[in-house]
């Protein structure tokens, strides 16, 4: 579910700024 929810919105937005956003999405998560 996770994935198919980012997933569409990734290619909605700049790829660094998803790849940078990814990251902090995933720390604040863990």
């Amino acid at each position: 579910m996770y994935k198919s929810l980012i997933r569409p919105m990734l290619f909605k937005f700049d790829p660094e700024k998803v790849h940078y956003f990814t990251f902090s999405a995933i720390r604040n998560l863990s």
